[in-house]
């Protein structure tokens, strides 16, 4: 017969190993991707233009909110740009944010919504004994995005100019007056105009400079002798 300790050590032991969400992947298997900072302006104004677009008539917010905006741009904050890891807890954004947990969930959803973000649900091991692995739920991991119909709003200063035909003309009209010159050029000066190796530019600039001075000596008018 078990003791009370002993059923209570029972339930305990199963009790440890918490359900966790479906579609939850181990935490660390999660895909990443790096991110350039230099885009973290962009997309800020691309989700502001978006709140914007899609405010109705009568109405203070968008399909983002100022929580959304505000969340948005706490993981572009947060994100780390070499690794693409994004997996701040919803705690330490309520914190963060000065927000309730309920005010930055429902922003998190309005981002998905509008495809700013997705996330990955995850799970840890604990490492406490008992009947199969014993897991529980962490911090979902997150991936910002730039939605087509929001990047559509940042219009042409976002993208760069196409080249003018002037540009186009001007830059061809350069490459074929110097490759004119350097094929005008000795054959020493040449080399040196088109080998980018010092060591073996300077031995075929000697072997240049010697074929030139063979050519000029052919070259040069013969005088009779009596």
């Amino acid at each position: 017969m078990l003791s009370v300790g002993q059923i209570l050590a029972r339930k305990s032991s199963r009790g440890s190993r918490a359900r966790v969400r479906k579609d939850s992947v181990r935490a660390g298997r999660e895909q990443r991707s790096p991110f350039n900072p230099k885009f973290t302006g962009r997309y800020l104004q691309a989700a502001e233009r978006y709140e914007r677009e899609t405010r109705q008539p009568g109405q203070r917010v968008g399909a983002l909110g100022p929580v959304g905006l505000e969340v948005f741009r706490a993981l572009l904050q947060i994100i780390d740009y070499k690794t693409g890891r994004l997996d701040p807890s919803i705690k330490h954004l309520c914190q963060r944010l000065k927000r309730s947990r309920d005010a930055v969930v429902r922003a998190l959803r309005n981002l998905r919504d509008a495809r700013f973000i997705t996330w990955t649900r995850r799970y840890v091991e604990t490492g406490a004994e008992g009947r199969g692995p014993q897991v529980h739920q962490t911090s979902n991991a997150y991936r910002v995005m730039l939605p087509a119909a929001a990047e559509s709003l940042l219009g042409r200063a976002w993208h760069p100019a196409p080249i003018s035909d002037d540009i186009l003309h001007a830059r061809e009209q350069f490459v074929a007056e110097r490759d004119a010159m350097i094929a005008a050029l000795p054959l020493s000066e040449f080399v040196e105009a088109t080998i980018e190796d010092n060591s073996l530019g300077a031995i075929l600039a000697r072997l240049g400079a010697g074929i030139d001075a063979r050519d000029q000596r052919e070259s040069a008018p013969r005088t009779e002798s009596c």
